[in-house]
Formats: structure tokens, sequence, C-alpha cells
């Protein structure tokens, strides 16, 4: 099953488990008015190794079903460290469009973030176990770094990384994160350690 998580006291605590990520997806639309900041995972994770509060974690991730890349942005950010981030989001496009047609990675989608950032998912209709997908999400990160993309590291690796919710509310701005479709296509696994 795939989570969904919400923040409790400002916090990402609670965990739902549907057994159709399609349901989860229609009842919490319908949450999105007044529930705020909302979750998924990338990994699959057995059923009875998770629960309301517990179990999202790598060595309970059974399956990933793609990559995300995390492209951070803003002013903020971008203040803080701007080495590892952009000043805003026109920024962070140009350099991710520059990078994609240098790789000719495409993603299957890329989240907007109201607080400018961006999210490049690459999905698969193939899930892989956690150990045998790493390699497959080192090299996209590193081929998009090796192109001039500024990249979170910590989180295209990460079996256990949240992401926000397409179509949720990002509570400081009061603006909900988009989503882009780009490729149509899932991508595979080929036996070279690449996406095709």
């Amino acid at each position: 099953v795939r989570g969904v998580v919400s923040k409790i006291n400002g916090e990402p605590k609670l965990h739902r488990w549907p057994s159709r990520m399609e349901s989860a997806i229609a009842r919490l639309m319908a949450e999105y008015t007044r529930d705020a900041d909302v979750y998924h995972t990338m990994a699959l994770y057995p059923r009875d190794k998770v629960g309301r509060f517990e179990g999202r974690s790598k060595a309970n991730a059974a399956y990933m079903t793609g990559i995300v890349v995390d492209v951070d942005a803003g002013p903020e950010k971008f203040k803080r460290n701007p080495e590892k981030n952009y000043p805003d989001e026109a920024a962070a496009l140009e350099v991710t469009k520059r990078a994609v047609e240098a790789t000719g990675l495409v993603p299957s989608y890329v989240a907007r973030s109201p607080s400018g950032g961006l999210h490049l998912y690459y999905l698969t209709g193939d899930p892989m176990r956690p150990a045998q997908w790493e390699p497959y999400a080192k090299a996209v990160q590193s081929a998009l770094q090796a192109a001039g993309l500024l990249i979170d590291t910590s989180c295209t690796t990460d079996a256990a990384r949240i992401m926000r919710m397409p179509g949720s509310l990002y509570k400081s701005t009061g603006k909900r994160v988009g989503l882009y479709r780009y490729r149509e296509a899932l991508y595979t696994w080929d036996e070279r350690g690449k996406l095709v």
C-alpha cells in the first residue's frame, strides 16, 4: 500500500494506508478545502508493517514506484544557501529545462510547489525493491547534476521520503501544489542501470 500523510501540530504524523490510491485521492480531495500540507509516499509498504502513526521507514519500504528529484527554490532558501537553491521558480524552471534537454530525462510529471520549488517525477509501471532501485535513483540524480541542476540529494535516494500531494494546499502561502504532465509513457528499468 502507498501512504498518504497529513500533519498533526505541524508535524507529518498521521498516516493513511488506502488499498487503492485512486480512492484515497478522491477522499482526500474533499479534505483539501480544510486540510493543509498533505503528503504521499513513492514507496509501497506491506500492510502488516504500517499503522496510523508508524511504519513509514526505509526498512519497511517494499517497492519503489519511481524516482523523485527535488529542486528547491525561493528567496528565503536561496538566501540561506545559494549553492543548493534557486532564487525563484523562474530560475529553477530555466535550469531544469536545460538539464532535461541535455540528458533526455523527461519527467513523467512536474509538481510546482507554491514555495517556488519543483518535484520531477519519473514514474515506472514496474515497481522495484529499494536496494535495486537506489542505483537508478543515483544515476538520474548524477546525470541531472552533471547537466548543471541543483538538487536536494537527500530526497532522491530516500525510499521513505514523503512529497507534497499534488492539489494539496501549501498552508504558508494559501496556494495549491500544481501538477503538469510531460511524458505519457511510464519508464522502465534497463539492465545498464538507466531509465528508458
